[in-house]
């Protein structure tokens, strides 16, 4: 099955105004029209079923084709994923051109104030967080996990990856034992940082678990060598 859309200028579009946010300035901050067509094909044949998507159009930079990173003959993630995995994506990406991006449309798009201490924050993440990341991340879920979870999968560069976790992150992550070259973590929980403090949620039906209660849920980690991988089901990391 395949499939062919031509993606229409924006200017057409004519999306309206919200209240402190510019929504036209920033679909032309995006460059959106730099995409012509998108062209995709499924295939049922093969053992797994295989999607594939392309892009045409204006590769120039300052538009949406800066947000790929370089291609390259596999996935280095795959190698994370147990042969029982139900399900594997993998993407390749320049994590610094999406924040540029999204940064310079948000801004053109907000009042100068807020656009400002946007500017800063990406700034701040810029700075401590993408020289540890290769470039690469992959989600998977293992079909051996008792319920519904995935796990996050990012390339790494190592000594940069320590030094994140050593320094910038430290306040917010608890050591969680260490296999070999591989290391473990836990997020702290949010009442044991520093200015914060639990809150008692209220009971909601069905499982009894309020929404923010689950979303506190520690976030587990294991620092390899060559990757990062995070997810909520401590076994499955």
């Amino acid at each position: 099955m395949e499939f062919f859309l031509h993606v229409p200028s924006i200017s057409s579009l004519q999306p309206r105004k919200a209240p402190g946010f510019d929504t036209p300035a920033f679909l032309h901050a995006l460059n959106i029209e730099r995409i012509h067509l998108l062209c995709g094909a499924l295939d049922l044949n093969a053992p797994s079923a295989i999607m594939r998507f392309s892009m045409l159009g204006n590769t120039a930079p300052g538009g949406p084709f800066d947000l790929f990173g370089p291609n390259g003959r596999s996935f280095a993630t795959l190698a994370a994923a147990p042969a029982d995995t139900a399900s594997f994506s993998a993407y390749r990406m320049d994590l610094g051109a999406v924040l540029s991006l999204v940064q310079n449309a948000l801004s053109s798009a907000m009042n100068p104030q807020r656009a400002s201490r946007l500017k800063m924050l990406t700034g701040m993440f810029s700075s401590a967080v993408l020289p540890a990341l290769a470039g690469e991340y992959a989600t998977m879920s293992p079909r051996s996990a008792g319920q519904p979870s995935s796990v996050i999968v990012v390339t790494i560069h190592p000594k940069a990856a320590d030094q994140l976790f050593t320094t910038t992150l430290s306040p917010f992550l608890q050591p969680a034992g260490q296999d070999g070259a591989i290391r473990y973590y836990k997020t702290m929980d949010r009442g044991a940082l520093p200015g914060t403090a639990k809150k008692q949620g209220s009971a909601t039906p069905g499982d009894g678990v309020s929404p923010r209660k689950r979303a506190q849920q520690p976030l587990f980690i294991a620092l390899t060598p060559h990757f990062l991988l995070a997810g909520r089901d401590e076994a499955l990391v």
